[in-house]
């Protein structure tokens, strides 16, 4: 199973409406690891690791978010291979 890293925006809505803590049970659930926190430009960023079609549901998953979240645009950078993973879960 080939890993992949990748950095994530999030642009919309998306602070304020329990976008983060959906992220974490999102991520666990799809054996994906990393973090994700709040900036000040009020979007939502983060690194996710895992195998690509995991990290494939995960980006799905974050173009939808939480009921309360209006998402406007998912940007999906750095993606690169990785020999292990660097975090054992996904937090906040």
């Amino acid at each position: 199973m080939a890993l992949k890293s990748l950095e994530f925006t999030v642009k919309g809505t998306v602070q304020g409406v329990n976008f983060r803590s959906w992220t974490v049970k999102t991520a666990t659930s799809l054996g994906v690891t990393g973090h994700v926190k709040n900036v000040d430009s009020g979007d939502v960023v983060g690194v996710a690791e895992g195998d690509q079609a995991a990290l494939s549901r995960f980006t799905k998953a974050l173009e939808k978010g939480p009921s309360a979240a209006d998402v406007h645009d998912v940007q999906v950078s750095n993606e690169k291979d990785i020999d292990k993973q660097q975090y054992s879960s996904f937090d906040q």
